[in-house]
């Protein structure tokens, strides 16, 4: 972000609103305990998992390591056989841990009038330890096996139904051609035997419409999960549905399995973001605050029976055990 591009009293109001959250943060104690990584396939309500766990005690930070992940930047310069940039990793890893990483940290909404800080602010220059820290990052949904050998951490995997994920990439047109490819024939992924246990559904793949290509990648993404989670001692696996059903109960209880402090400014917090209705999710990919039971089954407004039958062929064709009755 450049200051140029900035009016100087946004840059000034910016500035001071990030000295007043910094002050607030530096001074005062926040919650302790192993950093939290929130993660599943693309679209499912893992922005909303992260801001429902967000308060001015913990420092949450969306999405910093996607970008530096082969599937969802293929032009990345990086070894043959390393499924992302792992060094970009480690630099962006000592930066949170330090309080310093300033690009991807969110401020909690009654903090400050700006969710993010600027460049020059002094997040950026001094840093801020206090409060654990939360990493909402879809990007980390297939490699968590690595991730988690570089920092102590606890894992939460999100899955949500099949038809709400793809009926949402549909809309904001989101092509998963060249990601199936690479994991097709990147030799990290050959640890899942996808090609020799799945190659009737890759054969085919030209012949796929977008709603077809989607479920592929989504039913690939959440073998790959459901694997890591028996696999994993740190794993935590959570059902958008189950926690949309009654969000407020839900996280009350998430919140003492973390270890995390619950009390009335995350109630009306939760209350807010799972409560009400928005539209400007049409327009927005990363809207949060709407009505949750109601986003539950969005996907019935958006999809034809047949779109429907054709995705979960597909999608159970990996057989999960999970959302199979549609």
């Amino acid at each position: 972000m450049k200051i140029s591009k900035i009016p100087f009293i946004t840059y000034l109001l910016r500035f001071i609103d990030d000295a007043r959250v910094f002050a607030a943060r530096a001074f005062f104690s926040g919650d302790n305990g192993k950093m939290i990584v929130i993660t599943g396939a693309p679209r499912s309500g893992t922005t909303w998992f992260g801001e429902m766990l967000n308060s001015n005690r913990v420092r949450v930070y969306h999405e910093p390591f996607i970008r530096s992940t082969l599937l969802w930047n293929w032009n990345l310069k990086i070894h043959d056989d390393a499924p992302a940039d792992l060094n970009t990793f480690q630099h962006l890893l000592s930066r949170i841990i330090s309080g310093k990483e300033w690009k991807t940290f969110v401020k909690f909404k009654s903090e400050g009038n700006f969710r993010n800080p600027i460049k020059f602010s002094l997040f950026n220059l001094f840093g801020v330890k206090s409060g654990r820290a939360i990493v909402k990052d879809p990007g980390l949904c297939y490699l968590m096996d690595i991730f988690e050998s570089l920092v102590d951490c606890e894992v939460i995997l999100i899955f949500r139904n099949p038809l709400s994920i793809v009926s949402s990439l549909k809309r904001l047109n989101w092509l998963p051609n060249e990601r199936i490819k690479i994991i097709y024939n990147h030799p990290y992924f050959a640890k899942y035997n996808l090609r020799q246990k799945f190659e009737y559904l890759f054969e085919n793949m030209e012949n796929y419409s977008l709603i077809e290509k989607l479920a592929l990648q989504t039913g690939i993404l959440h073998y790959i999960m459901m694997d890591y989670s028996k696999r994993s001692r740190l794993a935590k696996v959570y059902f958008y549905e189950e926690l949309a059903e009654n969000p407020l109960n839900s996280f009350k209880k998430i919140f003492e399995e973390l270890n995390m402090r619950y009390n009335k400014i995350n109630s009306h917090n939760h209350a807010s973001l799972s409560m009400n209705s928005n539209t400007k999710h049409f327009k927005n990919a990363h809207v949060v605050k709407r009505s949750s039971l109601e986003f539950k089954d969005v996907w019935t407004k958006r999809l034809t029976v047949d779109e429907i039958q054709r995705i979960m062929t597909i999608y159970n064709s990996f057989d999960l055990g999970i959302y199979k009755n549609f």
